[in-house]
Formats: structure tokens, sequence, C-alpha cells
């Protein structure tokens, strides 16, 4: 454990069953790349096309989270609002801060909501409705 500021603590990695059953932040970072800038690389450019493992997971461990606005899931979380979306790292303690008790309520009820619907397999049965729907040319590409 490194603790970055007064509200920053960097876990380092930790298995996936330890996370859902100890998490105990406020917010989950969903972040790849070789800054705190940018999401770059290799691994930076894949986040802004794929839904990453790591998202699914903080939901279910309901935590909102920060994510970067290139994200491809970026435009998924902000409707959902569970999450507070970022350019960049830098100056998160600041914009951690500038959360509201009813901001992070909101978020924690949101988050709690997707996370419902995914252990049901809302989004799955969805996706495949939607696919199967293409196929069959009942619905617009």
């Amino acid at each position: 454990m490194c603790r970055l500021t007064t509200l920053i603590i960097l876990y380092g990695h930790t298995q996936d069953s330890e996370i859902i059953c100890s998490a105990t932040a406020s917010f989950a970072v969903v972040w790849y790349g070789n800054s705190l800038d940018c999401t770059d690389g290799f691994i930076g450019e894949y986040i802004r096309y794929c839904n990453t493992h790591k998202l699914s997971l903080y939901m279910r461990c309901h935590r909102p989270v920060i994510i970067s606005n290139e994200s491809g899931m970026a435009p998924f979380v902000r409707c959902e609002g569970i999450v507070l979306p970022v350019d960049t790292l830098e100056g998160i303690a600041g914009r951690l801060a500038a959360v509201t008790p009813e901001e992070y309520a909101a978020m924690q009820r949101n988050v709690e909501r997707v996370s419902a619907l995914m252990a049901e397999g809302h989004y799955f049965y969805a996706a495949l409705d939607r696919a199967l729907s293409l196929l069959s040319g009942e619905a617009e590409r």
C-alpha cells in the first residue's frame, strides 16, 4: 500500500476474489497507460474500444469508478451516473474532494442498480437480443 495523498491510496495488485470480498475504497480506478496524463500505449489504445473486465469487477464491488473520457465504456458509465470521468489523473485529489456527499450517494445508488442488472444478466441478454435481431434483419443497423 502506498499513500499518495490523504485522499488517494495505491493498493497495487490484488486478486479479483479478494477485491470483491474486501473492497473498501470510495472509488475504483480504471486507467491504462504509461502516464497520468493520458491513456496511451497499446493497452491505453485498447480501452478506447473495449470493455475491460476491471470495470465489471468494480461494478460488482459496488464502487463508482474513475475512468478516462477516452474509454470505450465512458459513454455507458456517464449515462448510468456511476463514474467520475477524467481526461487525466493529474489533479485527481481536487476532483475527488469536490464530490459532494449527495453526488457520491447518487453514484453509489446507481452502481448498486447497475450491479444488480449485471448479476441477473440484463446486459448480456440485451446484447444477445440485439445481435439476433440484427442477424435476422428485424432491426436497423
